[in-house]
């Protein structure tokens, strides 16, 4: 539904050798982003080599992801935190309807918002300054494990010591086999617990509850 890119121009070669870890020539040159993984600057925003962005499948504005809600009954949001969506989409519902609990959400979201715009919720919403994150709807639609790491570092970074992440994604035909279902569009098919192992290389805690997977960043 939502995908990503990283904001250097893309070339042949980007993106992971046979490896977890990021190549220092290929990682985003946003400052200010540090990456407590990595202990260094700039943070790996985004992989370069996403076959599929799947933008045009962004949530519609009258459509709120599923993942809000079961949060709020099963988690709660709490008045007065910052939250960033990763892969939010083009629409700003997410955005209303966390004001409404006291929130203040930022939506980051290389391929349906504008370079300017992400650079802006990174400052308000990265390098630590988020209580939560969320990726609803996001890794679901995108075919490299390795952009997987990409979005989870991102989300990883931008947390607080102790900051919460929250994961829900669309499972398909629950199948298991991913196939291109538009012209630059992507389903894996696969059900939840199936991320677990990928999301816990970079979050270890994270766990599945009441179709949710969450997880908490640990204090250094």
């Amino acid at each position: 539904m939502k995908s990503f890119k990283s904001f250097i121009k893309k070339r042949p070669g980007a993106g992971f050798e046979g490896t977890n870890e990021l190549r220092k020539d290929h990682i985003s040159k946003t400052p200010g982003q540090v990456d407590p993984i990595r202990n260094e600057k700039p943070t790996p925003h985004l992989e370069e080599s996403q076959k599929f962005t799947s933008a045009a499948t962004s949530i519609n504005k009258s459509k709120l992801p599923k993942g809000y809600t079961a949060v709020g009954t099963h988690f709660g949001w709490e008045k007065g935190t910052t939250h960033l969506d990763i892969g939010g989409g083009r629409f700003d519902n997410a955005i209303e309807h966390l004001a409404g609990h006291g929130v203040t959400a930022h939506v980051y979201d290389p391929y349906n918002r504008s370079e300017e715009h992400n650079a802006e919720v990174l400052k308000h919403a990265g390098n630590g300054k988020s209580d939560t994150v969320s990726l609803f709807n996001v890794l679901n639609v995108i075919e490299e494990p390795e952009n997987h790491l990409s979005a989870l570092r991102l989300a990883h970074s931008s947390l607080k010591p102790n900051g919460k992440l929250y994961i829900g994604v669309y499972e398909g035909d629950r199948s298991g086999k991913g196939r291109q279902t538009g012209k630059d569009a992507y389903q894996r098919n696969e059900k939840l617990d199936t991320y677990l192992p990928t999301i816990r290389q970079v979050f270890p805690n994270a766990k599945l509850h009441k179709g949710i997977i969450h997880a908490t960043k640990e204090s250094a």
